[in-house]
């Protein structure tokens, strides 16, 4: 019994170290950022359009009305959401493999994964704990000092920050944990600049939204922002590092 229970704590051990250099060298932070801009640039005409009546612009069908756009567009759109999200990730996911064979594995070793990661149960259970706790504080916050929850906005805050903190004490990632404070700080202080939409006007502004549901384009952008920097940094860490053969 001790052995198997140290032979796992091995595995565990050498796992953990694998999925470190996963992340390590930056990529996949870069590879975040364009995920989370282009779902920002995407969800914002269909964020819009949920929250105000009168929002119809820039759906690419032909409608004739004025107030309350047709359902099937917001469906369609939707549904548009899912296929761009899998197209990326799986285009990602191809890109960064093959630049981490060219230019990370002759640093940092030849790590790779049958796409999805091994993350810990225990990791995804304390990512939940704090998205869950997270949303509901970042949502009492708003509607404490701004005019309400908003709540899409509010969780494209807390999810990011709850991951990133979550890796980084996990695989032992310190930057991981800088970037979950940075993010959230930015995303929140982004929030305090925003103004309040008039409901059947509509927003006359990007930083013009609605109280219940907020922006999430907003957060998303600079969450963006944060990952980039990220990831060029620690990616220009790497290229520094002598090739292994050397």
């Amino acid at each position: 019994m001790t052995s198997l229970t140290s032979q796992s704590e091995t595995l565990n051990k050498y796992l953990r170290r694998t999925v470190r250099a996963w992340w390590a060298d930056g990529l996949w932070d870069l590879a975040m950022a364009g995920f989370l801009a282009v779902t920002a640039m995407w969800l914002y005409p269909l964020i819009r359009a949920v929250a105000f009546p009168s929002w119809t612009w820039p759906w690419p069908f032909t409608t004739q009305e004025t107030i309350y756009p047709m359902h099937a567009e917001i469906i369609v759109w939707a549904m548009a959401t899912l296929v761009i999200w899998s197209g990326y990730v799986y285009l990602a996911y191809r890109v960064v493999s093959w630049l981490k064979r060219r230019f990370v594995a002759s640093r940092l070793g030849d790590v790779r994964f049958n796409f999805m990661l091994p993350i810990e149960n225990r990791a995804i259970a304390v990512y939940v704990a704090l998205y869950l706790l997270g949303s509901v504080l970042v949502m009492a916050l708003l509607a404490w000092l701004k005019d309400g929850p908003r709540l899409a906005a509010a969780l494209c805050i807390v999810a990011p920050a709850s991951l990133l903190f979550v890796l980084g004490k996990t695989y032992a990632l310190a930057r991981y944990r800088w970037v979950a404070g940075l993010g959230l700080g930015l995303s929140l202080l982004a929030e305090f600049f925003t103004t309040t939409a008039v409901y059947h006007q509509g927003p006359t502004n990007f930083m013009d939204v609605s109280p219940i549901v907020g922006n999430p384009s907003l957060p998303l952008l600079v969450w963006a922002g944060v990952l980039l920097v990220s990831g060029a940094f620690a990616f220009y860490q790497t290229m520094r590092l002598p090739h292994v053969s050397q």
